[in-house]
């Protein structure tokens, strides 16, 4: 059995700002590194064989406040990395709303004809996300992983385990909380359970002060 647990990056200044980051980078706020040294506290007894993180560095820096002071060896992938919004990073929510009103709709809404004018569209987020699970399950056979991760790229590997098509790809969640986490158990035979999904009791008490 693989047991998988999933997080997302802590918070970022431009999450704050409200712009996108895909492939660029801000820093972790104060509270981002707060939620990654909780997420510490709360899984350092999990008996962890390895970590997969986004090169990104606010993944990057999660990654290594998650891990702290365990013995636990810590892998990048590129196929972690988050969808690439080309153009649009850097820029604040509001502008792309006004200039790209119908591509920013589709990308919410309608992901099929999302057609980025640079960047990654929907299929291809998919298809690198879906080959690093394919590859996961044969390589990490009955071991305990750790994937430290994106919004979207994260939503894209449950995505495997769901089923879900790409248009229903917003039907169920929104973006998971920063660092929250979630916990696939896979059987060899490909059978999986979903134990957990997007639990971010660890560091809730802060988002509700």
């Amino acid at each position: 059995m693989l047991d998988l647990y999933i997080t997302r990056h802590g918070q970022t200044v431009w999450n704050t700002e409200h712009r996108f980051q895909g492939r660029k980078d801000s820093p972790l706020t104060e509270l981002g590194k707060e939620q990654a040294r909780l997420l510490h506290n709360r899984i350092k007894d999990i008996k962890f064989d390895v970590i997969y993180t986004s090169p990104s560095a606010r993944a990057m820096e999660t990654s290594m406040l998650i891990k702290g002071d365990l013995d636990i060896p810590l892998i990048q992938s590129e196929r972690l990395y988050e969808m690439n919004f080309g153009d649009w990073e850097g820029e604040i929510l509001e502008n792309i709303l006004e200039r790209y009103a119908e591509q920013y709709r589709n990308l919410i809404l309608a992901p099929s004809k999302y057609v980025p004018i640079t960047g990654e569209t929907y299929e291809q987020v998919f298809e690198r996300t879906f080959d690093f699970i394919e590859e996961l399950k044969q390589k990490e056979k009955q071991k305990t992983v750790l994937i430290v991760t994106h919004g979207i790229t994260r939503k894209a590997i449950m995505s495997f385990f769901q089923k879900e098509e790409i248009d229903t790809f917003w039907s169920n969640e929104r973006i998971a909380k920063q660092t929250s986490l979630t916990r696939v158990k896979i059987e060899e035979n490909g059978d999986y359970e979903v134990l957990m999904n997007n639990d971010y009791s660890h560091w809730k008490h802060l988002d509700e002060e």
